[in-house]
Formats: structure tokens, sequence, C-alpha cells
């Protein structure tokens, strides 16, 4: 079925809102002859299925020349007056459709988050090694913990009598001063990021890939956890840079 738009020009007639300038995807097969074959299936993204703040202003709820899109990165509670769209998502409550489902909640950070969500006293190692959680990064702590993870390389962790620590594994070191002998030091295992900035094409094998159903893997498919709205503004976000924040007016002088 098309998505249908009430079209300015020409009063009371339906207009496909694939032809209508406008802030959403919006897809409506307009070209298709139905007596040569079936038209393609309509599909639509929009912002105002987000749970979690739109990046639109007010000129995008009826489309205008100043209609923008800014997408900030930070906790929605970074600073006083600035939506924020990419970390709250990961706090999104996302209850389980499934009956009997052991994780009654997909919410991201009850699994992506080094404290375990029965006991925060209890240390985890982050599902997938992927922390998601708010807190400020140890490695640049002007962003937070999942900016970092998902976009810059990070040492793998484990668990070490209830305390996470890096991995650290065997690997050749240098001659030995005295006998010249080789020598064995032990070095972190550095884990590629899932997210590459600038490319949503990028991302797909290590993230877009496991929302998508055809990571046939019981454990890291995610087909599901999050919405169209939700991936498509994390794909704009990646393809535009990934920048923390997106306006220079509001980011902290630091």
């Amino acid at each position: 079925m098309a998505h249908l738009c009430q079209c300015a020009h020409s009063p009371g007639a339906a207009t496909p809102c694939s032809e209508l300038p406008t802030i959403d995807v919006i897809y409506s097969d307009v070209w298709t002859d139905p007596a040569v074959r079936a038209s393609d299936a309509s599909f639509s993204y929009l912002y105002a299925k987000l749970s979690t703040p739109s990046p639109a202003n007010t000129h995008c709820a009826t489309w205008d020349p100043l209609c923008r899109s800014t997408i900030h990165y930070p906790d929605a509670t970074a600073d006083g007056n600035v939506s924020h769209q990419i970390q709250p998502i990961w706090y999104v409550s996302r209850p389980s459709a499934v009956p009997g489902d052991p994780n009654p909640d997909h919410k991201c950070v009850l699994c992506h988050n080094p404290a375990n969500a029965a006991n925060a006293a209890v240390q985890m190692v982050p599902a997938g090694q992927l922390d998601l959680t708010d807190s400020a990064s140890n490695v640049d702590p002007t962003v937070v913990t999942s900016y970092e993870e998902l976009l810059f390389a990070h040492n793998e962790q484990t668990l070490n009598n209830g305390v996470l620590v890096d991995l650290l594994v065997p690997a050749p070191g240098p001659p030995d001063p005295v006998t010249g002998l080789p020598t064995t030091i032990m070095v972190p295992v550095s884990l590629a990021p899932p997210m590459t900035a600038g490319s949503a094409s990028g991302s797909v094998v290590k993230f877009f890939r496991m929302f998508d159903g055809t990571y046939q893997d019981p454990v890291l498919d995610h087909t599901g956890f999050l919405t169209t709205a939700e991936l498509r503004l994390i794909a704009e976000w990646l393809d535009i840079g990934a920048q923390y924040y997106n306006d220079p007016f509001v980011a902290p002088a630091n």
C-alpha cells in the first residue's frame, strides 16, 4: 500500500509521500506499470517511530527549506539543553515478545555492560566484548565508553578472580640481552571496532548484519532488537562521520 499524503498544490489529491519533500525515508513504487508486473512493496523509515529524541527540527514537521537533522551521540543528560540521539538507544527497554524468553528485556545495556544486571557489585565481561554504557571512557574521558568501543579498537577483557582486566597472551619478545635466546612477553589482544565512521556500509558485517535476519547464530542474532527507525538513524549518523556532536555551537569547549 502506498504511503499517501495530501499534496498542497493539488487540494484534495492523494500524492505518494515519496514524491514530496520530507525528512523521512519513504518509498512508494510509482514507476512500475502494474500491467507488466506487480509494484515493489512500499516502505518507510520514520523519525516519528523513534522512542528517543528525534534529530529533526521543527521545520521538518511540515517540510520547509529550514528543515534540518542534527544527530548528536552523547547520553541524553550530557548537558541541559541539547537533545541527543544515539546513546539513549542503548538504554531503551525492549520487552521480549517470545514466551519463556530467558531474557525478558532486550535492553542493550543489560548484557553489554561490565556490571552484572542482577548485582551491580559483580563484574562481568560485556557481551560481545562491547560495553554500551554511558560511563566515561577510560581512554578518553570526554566521551562515553560506548562511543569509544563502537568506533575505536579496544582490548579484549576477561575476569581474573572476579575483577575485569585486559586479557594477556604470550607473544615473541626481544632477544635475551645476555643469552641472545628468544623471550616471551605478555600482550593485550586488540579487537577491531564494530562500526566504521563515515560508512554505514562499512559497518554491516560487524554491526548491522546482527539485526537484519541473516546472522544465523542464536547468540549473535539480534534480529528485531532495534527498530528500523533506530537502524536508519544510526546509519545516517555513521555516514555523516559519526561525530560526537554535529553542531560546534553546542559541543563543550574541551
